[in-house]
């Protein structure tokens, strides 16, 4: 069940890839890097299509979004949130 529902819905989570701890002192466009390092990427048909095949399929990069790491901000909020809870 839960397979033939992820199936029928496809999200943006379905078809995103998170990069983390790339250096911050680079003196390049790392928008420009990231889309050159996934759009010439290949992967195997088969894991698309799943079923044997020798083709290769390209990576399709629609969008690059270079965010921040959220992991500390998401550690304080849920600090708060404990501290609002004791109240």
């Amino acid at each position: 069940m839960d397979t033939k529902i992820d199936f029928s819905i496809s999200t943006p989570a379905d078809y995103s890839v998170m990069v983390k701890n790339i250096p911050r002192n680079l003196n390049v466009d790392y928008k420009k890097e990231l889309y050159e390092i996934f759009s010439n990427f290949k992967i195997p048909e088969k894991i698309i299509l799943e079923k044997p095949s020798p083709n290769l399929k390209k990576i399709c990069v629609e969008k690059i979004v270079l965010i921040y790491d959220i992991e500390k901000l998401e550690e304080i909020e849920k600090k708060i949130d404990d501290l609002v809870k004791e109240k």
